[in-house]
């Protein structure tokens, strides 16, 4: 069957499937906010991409995304990564500072039915069309057809960002599941394979990588990112981003978005480094102090990012 065949079928099984999305969906503030009319996104696709294997499980696919649908994708992840004057996907804000979440790089997911209406419609049908080509091209991943993406993950990355070696929780991706991502802007060296017998691959902006089943616990990392095109990416970004679908619910132990996790608007699921702890304990609401690198950051931040507590106590002089 062809990509546009199989993408019909699963557009009748997301609209059942998105409604219990919707229903269950965790700490959603309300309804998703409307938008304007989601767009096409055949176009968004390069004719033909091609499939290659890196190991059975994980595919490359690069340059899939053309350069038009590399454009959309980044307006959509700035666009719901951020809402001014409020802490809030990628940023932190308090009174006029503002940082990235991460130090570095910024993290932000949430379930797909809590996003804007036209972002989870684009979305949802990028992810189909990822997956019609790779089954079409690969039919030993056919299972990779039944999955749902409910849950989106937006990466930005600055030039010094990384992601340390690491394999994803099941209760952020269900076991048996793909876990799909798209690269945006400068290139980035991704690492992957068992300790002591590492891999990588250089993604390009419009690049797609998929793993799945055999490799489902894939190890991997952001070791890098170089270049100095950033393709599509806004003047105020220049860096990477990175958009990476799940198929993952409460029935897996999905806690919930990062925004209450990682303590921008703090809740019963903040993680413990990330709730307020009082002044000069680290925390989210805790005192922050001014690196030499210009950002603010927590106690348990200068530790973390600097090794000790020395510049800590020299930021407070």
């Amino acid at each position: 069957p062809t990509p546009r065949g199989i993408m019909s079928r699963w557009r009748s099984k997301a609209a059942s499937a998105s409604k219990d999305t919707v229903a269950t969906a965790s700490r959603a503030a309300g309804p998703p906010a409307a938008g304007p009319a989601p767009q096409a996104v055949e176009r968004f696709f390069a004719s033909a991409p091609p499939v290659k294997t890196l190991l059975p499980g994980f595919v490359h696919l690069p340059r899939a995304i053309s350069d038009e649908g590399q454009r959309a994708l980044v307006n959509l992840a700035v666009e719901a990564a951020e809402v001014n004057g409020k802490s809030h996907g990628w940023w932190r804000v308090e009174g006029t500072d503002k940082q990235l979440n991460d130090g570095t790089k910024a993290r932000y997911w949430d379930e797909m039915a809590n996003l804007r209406s036209d972002h989870a419609t684009m979305l949802q049908q990028v992810c189909e069309q990822i997956l019609a080509i790779i089954v079409q091209q690969c039919p030993q991943l056919q299972s990779w057809a039944e999955m749902q993406p409910r849950v989106a993950a937006f990466n930005y990355y600055t030039r010094r960002g990384r992601m340390n070696w690491h394999v994803d929780d099941t209760n952020f991706a269900a076991p048996g599941k793909p876990i799909v991502m798209a690269s945006f802007g400068l290139p980035a060296r991704f690492g992957y394979g068992p300790a002591g017998q590492e891999k990588d691959v250089v993604l390009e902006t419009g690049d797609v990588i998929a793993f799945g089943g055999a490799q489902r616990d894939l190890r991997h990392a952001l070791l890098e990112v170089f270049g100095t095109d950033p393709g599509p990416m806004p003047s105020t970004l220049q860096g990477r981003v990175s958009i990476t679908w799940r198929d993952v619910g409460a029935e897996n132990g999905y806690p919930c978005g990062s925004n209450e996790r990682l303590g921008l608007q703090p809740g019963p699921g903040t993680l413990p480094r990330y709730r307020g702890k009082g002044k000069g304990k680290g925390g989210y609401s805790g005192e922050r102090r001014r690196a030499p690198n210009g950002s603010l950051y927590t106690q348990q931040e200068f530790q973390s990012f600097f090794g000790g507590l020395k510049e800590w106590r020299e930021a407070g002089q």
